[in-house]
This record gives structure tokens, sequence and C-alpha cells, in this order.
């Protein structure tokens, strides 16, 4: 009965509420047998989860473990699932992908020696299945150089690789150089980009395997893009054409992704040329690759215009794709075209977007450096309407931009209402520093201002409404 539960819960996916269970019968001293483990590690597959799954895999081994058949009879019947003497090759393939997606490659490729060494439970179709999820834990983590080695030994024990098996060690080689481009510039790219290529050009000239498919075409493209090559992405595109293979939305999602990293906006045009052949419309990912390649060429109007576009077809853009705008206009000074990006992701109903704490961040940092603090103090207000607590750099940056604009009242206003969020400014050095200016500032035209004047007592004074959010 309790394995006949995990199996109602492996067939709704309710992986955590699985694995609880499972947790639930082990601390009440009820074994397992081997197709309640076996759901187990379907969950930790699902989850990637490579501690559990390889601690419920070790179970499987265990004396215990080899004693317990269910009770009832339903494995002897004709075509019924038999009672499991060990760990079997759907336990292994389902370990070594939990180790893959839980970034354990490492034990996932020991995992797959222990599994191959063993001949009484090897079975030719999961086979190619274990190697394939053993190289897609070297691709996640950018290990070109052992998801070679496990495609070599996957040949040598005469499993022949499918197409996912060779997208996977070209996609480790893609992974591979964006690592290197992130933590080292002066690390070489061409290792692995031209063992991608390497591996790429032998699947078209050598009969013996298998043509690039699609999947493995969008890796080599990929790789390229990865290595800040967008010419031979491109070309690889080309040769797609030749050999008759179909292009798909992400064999554009990675041609625009070697846009994007070498900032080539005269790029954009040619890849939605190409799209517009083959009739695939553009997706979020697409648009938000074009967008982050304007942003880092500095054309700021166009990442405006690519993403009105975007909404235009209805395509949503997230809020990350909002904050690549808001900062390419940020970066480019532009302040009118920071209020529209804005005024856009909080005032229109059809977009179903909230700005994150970032997104404020942005708005307000370059407002202010723009010398705009009453427009930043208002995205200050708006941001502590939607119940984030701003950082105290934002208020710093909005009280300079109130100094540099001869603004000393509302400096120190603005201060004073940090108390609201406890924060004392007379413990940060810059904020105290600039209640000091401020205070000289102000006393330089009088100890107290009358409301005679046309001036408000400190205590009421507010920051102007602007209209960048359409209110």
């Amino acid at each position: 009965s309790y394995g006949t539960v995990l199996s109602a819960f492996e067939r709704e996916q309710e992986w955590q509420r699985l694995l609880e269970y499972a947790d639930y019968m082990h601390s009440k001293g009820i074994q397992l047998d081997g197709l309640a483990i076996t759901s187990v590690l379907h969950a930790c597959q699902s989850l990637g989860l490579a501690d559990e799954a390889v601690r419920y895999l070790n179970m499987m081994k265990e004396s215990e473990f080899l004693n317990i058949q269910r009770q009832t009879a339903g494995w002897k019947r004709p075509g019924g699932r038999k009672y499991f003497d060990g760990p079997d090759a759907v336990a292994y393939l389902l370990a070594v992908s939990a180790c893959a997606r839980g970034g354990a490659w490492l034990k996932g490729i020991e995992l797959l020696d222990e599994y191959s060494r063993n001949d009484s439970i090897r079975v030719s179709s999961v086979d190619v299945l274990i190697f394939t999820a053993a190289i897609k834990g070297c691709e996640y983590e950018g290990r070109w150089e052992e998801a070679f080695l496990v495609l070599d030994n996957m040949r040598k024990r005469s499993v022949e690789p499918n197409s996912v098996a060779f997208a996977a060690v070209i996609g480790a080689c893609a992974t591979a150089c964006s690592q290197i481009k992130q933590s080292d510039e002066g690390k070489d790219l061409n290792g692995p980009l031209k063992k991608a290529i390497r591996l790429f050009n032998v699947m078209r000239k050598d009969e013996s395997i298998l043509s690039p498919d699609v999947l493995v075409y969008n890796a080599a493209i990929r790789a390229c893009a990865e290595a800040h090559d967008f010419k031979r992405a491109v070309k690889l595109y080309d040769a797609m054409e030749l050999d008759g293979v179909s292009p798909n939305a992400f064999t554009f999602g990675a041609l625009m992704t070697a846009c994007e990293r070498v900032g080539k906006t005269d790029g954009l045009n040619k890849v939605f040329s190409l799209m517009k052949q083959v009739a695939i419309s553009p997706t979020n990912v697409i648009y938000g690759a074009a967008i982050s390649c304007c942003r880092k060429a500095g054309d700021e109007e166009r990442a405006l215009l690519l993403l009105r576009k975007m909404v235009q077809e209805k395509v949503r853009p997230n809020v990350a794709t909002f904050n690549t705008v808001l900062m390419a206009q940020a970066e480019t000074r532009n302040k009118e075209n920071l209020a529209r990006v804005y005024k856009l992701m909080t005032s229109d109903d059809s977009l179903p977007i909230e700005p994150n704490r970032q997104s404020y961040a942005i708005t307000i940092r370059a407002f202010a450096d723009m010398k705009q603090p009453k427009e930043a103090e208002t995205v200050l207000r708006h941001m502590r309407s939607k119940g984030f607590v701003p950082d105290v750099d934002l208020y710093t940056v909005i009280v300079s931009a109130y100094e540099r604009t001869g603004q000393p009242l509302q400096a120190l206003r603005l201060m004073e209402s940090m108390n609201s969020e406890g924060y004392a400014f007379y413990e940060d050095k810059v904020l105290n520093a600039a209640f000091k200016r401020a205070l000289k500032m102000a006393n330089m035209v009088g100890r107290r201002l009358s409301t005679d004047d046309g001036e408000k007592p400190l205590s009421t004074l507010d920051a102007d409404e602007s209209d960048i959010t359409g209110d």
C-alpha cells in the first residue's frame, strides 16, 4: 500500500510530496522495495537532487534490501514487474540523470562506470540514455574534455551515440566558452571551440556516424556565439541550409546570441530577415538577445523600438527584458526614454509585468545621476508602495542629487523620512556628511525658513510628483 501511494505521487508528478512520504516511511522503519525506490529516484531526477539519488541507489545495494519482496502476488502475473535483487538499468539511469541535473557531473560518470562494468544488468536500449545523461552533466558544467572522454568510451563499448549525445558534447564546449569569457579574459577560447567544430565537421563527412540534425547545428551555432564568433555562426547556418536541415526558433536564438555577445547590431537585421524567410516569429528569448545587443552597442533608441515591437506583436517581455532597456537608457543618459520605459512598465494594463528590485534601483540611480532627484524620489515612493524596502544607497544617491541641484531642504526632508525605514542617517558617513552640507547651505538663507515666504516647514515638505508613471 505504501508503494502504491508513492506510485500515485509519481503519476501526478508530485515530486516533493513523494520524497517527503518516502522519508516518512524510512523514519518509521518501513523498508522500501525496488519499485518504491525507483519512484523516489524518478523524483530525485526531476528535482536534480544528486545526493538523495545516490543515497537511495546505494540503499538498493544493501543486504536488507535484497531480501525484500512485495507481499502481493502482482509481480507473479505474466508481464508483471518483477521484484528487484539490486539496482537495475532504469535505477542507474535515473541516478545518473539526477547527478547531471544537480551539478554532480563527476559522480554521474562514476555511476556510469559502475553500471557499464555490470553486464548482468545492462540493457542496450538504456545504455545510450545513461551515457547521454552523463554527457549532459558535463554539458551543464562546461566540462568539455570529460564530455569527449565519455563519448569515446561510449563508442568503445559499442554504444552508438544519438544526436542528443553529440549535441551535448558540442554544448559542453559552448558552456566552456561562456565560462571562460565570463571568468578569465586571458584563457584560450580556441580549445573548446575548435574541438566542437572538428566534431561537427566529422559528423558531416563521416558516413559511419550520424549526420548533424537541428539539435547538433543549434549546439554548434551556440558554441560559436559563446566564443564571440558571429561570422562562423552565420556560416554554420548557411551549411544548415545546404544540408537541408530546417532551422527552428532555437537556431535563431543562438544566432541572435552570437550578435549579442559581440554587440553587433548590423547582424540583427540579418537574423530577423532569415527568420522572415522561413516564417518563424521571434520569441521572447530572441527579442531579449536583440535588445541586449542594442544595449551593448549603446543604441538605446533601437532597444526601446524593439521593446515596443514586442508589445505590438503580443510577445510579452519579461522583467529582465525591461531592465535591459532601462539600463540602455541609463547608460546613454536618455532621461526622456527612461521615463517612457518606466511608464510603459508600470502603467500598461495589457502587460502583466511588475518591476522588481533591480528595476527600481536602475531607474532611481539613473534619474539621480542625471540630476533629476524629484523623479528619482517618485520612483522610490512607488518602490515602497509595492512592499520593497529601499537600500540605504538609494536614499544616498537621491540626497546627493538634491545637493548637486541646490535643493538642501529637500535633501534634509528626505533624510528625515528615512527614520520611518529604520535608517539612522547619521550612522552613515556619506549621509551624515550630506546632512551637514545641506544644513550649512540651508543656514545660509536663514536659520529657519518662514511659511510666509512661500516655503513650508521641513516637516511638511514633500517631493513633487512627476508625470513619469502617468498618475
